[in-house]
């Protein structure tokens, strides 16, 4: 059977691929799709019946071409940023001269952060083994880690004025209390709240798609991407615990404390805390407002998460909803090297589960979070 799509790709080229022995072809075209009213221009490279590169240029829709809303999104963008760096630095300055920053758990998440950064240095095929790469794979994770081991202090610093249990679970995972229940907690709480956020944004922008052409920019192909890679489930899991990290300490340990002093009402603490992260994440899907909206729904989410059950379930979450959607796309790529990466994101998710359940059935009496809590803090704060 036929489809509309049968004679649209026409080879345009053969060439020589260096990371595999034997010839590529090269396949173009360009296509109008009514979807979005506009054309995309398409390239897919194949090599050994399997499609090893992937392109596709996406021309923003007409009516949506200099919006009179981008002027005053960018601007909305900025003063978020800026309002956020400003204030972060102003705490971190504060607290370090009263000696109330405590490095411990930073400093653990710096080298995670750091060791999953490199991964898309070291795995990108196309940059070559060179000196100038090995230095770049050197220097660059540093300063990765360095940002985190501040941004995360900074956070932490004041969320344990304001919701300390919700810290506990961090506390006891880097005392090696690894089997405790409020770690298996967050950590299945997480996974759950990740599945189903990442469910709701799909549905709220397959249900806004119905009623306006929406379209994404900056992450909407970075699992095709990955296609280049040796390995793109060390890609795709290295960026989100990067995201994660640095989204959980500023945009929810950071912002949601700030409001909670001043916020008594949980509801309203929910919808307001979830607004930096609404902006600056609601820039990705277009038109800006509509995009800020879906991102609203999901900050919501992300902040009850955070309030209900720990900050770990929340860093959790993050990484879980971008680790789905990413991996969904890997699946329909019809790329048998994606879908292996796919199904390690799969099995990664199947061994967290079954760590979490075996925590929370064999909790460990002895603990006391808040001993805990207490011992670290005051530990890195004076070392």
């Amino acid at each position: 059977m036929r489809s509309k799509w049968d004679g649209l790709l026409a080879p345009t080229a053969a060439l020589t691929d260096t990371a595999h022995p034997g010839t590529a072809v090269r396949f173009s075209a360009s296509l109008f799709l009514p979807e979005i009213a506009d054309s995309v221009a398409v390239s897919v490279t194949v090599h050994a019946g399997s499609v090893s590169a992937y392109a596709c240029d996406i021309v923003v829709p007409a009516p949506y071409r200099d919006s009179d809303m981008d002027i005053p999104a960018y601007a909305l963008v900025l003063l978020t940023v800026c309002a956020l760096v400003v204030s972060m630095i102003l705490l971190f300055i504060r607290r370090l001269r009263s000696y109330e920053i405590g490095w411990r758990t930073g400093l653990y998440l710096a080298a995670i952060a750091a060791v999953a950064f490199s991964t898309e240095l070291v795995e990108t095929p196309e940059l070559g083994l060179t000196w100038e790469l090995l230095v770049v794979v050197l220097i660059t994770p540093i300063f990765v880690g360095l940002a985190v081991a501040v941004v995360w202090p900074i956070g932490e610093s004041i969320a344990r004025e304001e919701m300390r249990p919700q810290l506990f679970a961090f506390d006891l995972l880097f005392k090696g209390r690894i089997m405790h229940a409020e770690v298996g907690k967050g950590i299945l709480g997480g996974i759950a709240a990740g599945t189903a956020l990442a469910a709701v944004w799909l549905l709220l922008v397959r249900l806004a798609g119905l009623a306006v052409p929406l379209w994404m920019t900056g992450h909407d192909q970075e699992s095709l991407a990955s296609i280049g890679t040796y390995s793109p489930m060390l890609i795709q899991l290295g960026r989100q615990v990067v995201n994660a990290i640095f989204i959980t300490a500023a945009l929810f340990l950071f912002v949601v404390s700030v409001f909670k002093r001043r916020i008594a009402s949980p509801a309203l603490l929910i919808v307001v805390g979830a607004l930096p992260y609404a902006i600056l994440s609601g820039q990705d899907l277009h038109p800006f407002p509509l995009g800020s909206l879906i991102a609203l729904a999901i900050g919501a989410g992300l902040v009850w998460t955070l309030l209900r059950i720990n900050a770990l379930a929340l860093l959790v979450a993050v990484c879980t909803s971008g680790l789905i959607l990413t991996t969904a796309l890997m699946f329909s790529s019809g790329n048998p090297w994606l879908h292996s990466a796919a199904t390690g994101h799969a099995g990664l998710a199947a061994v967290l589960i079954a760590w979490a359940l075996a925590a929370l059935w064999t909790k460990d009496p002895d603990a006391d979070p808040d001993a805990i809590a207490f011992l670290q803090h005051a530990e890195s704060s004076t070392g």
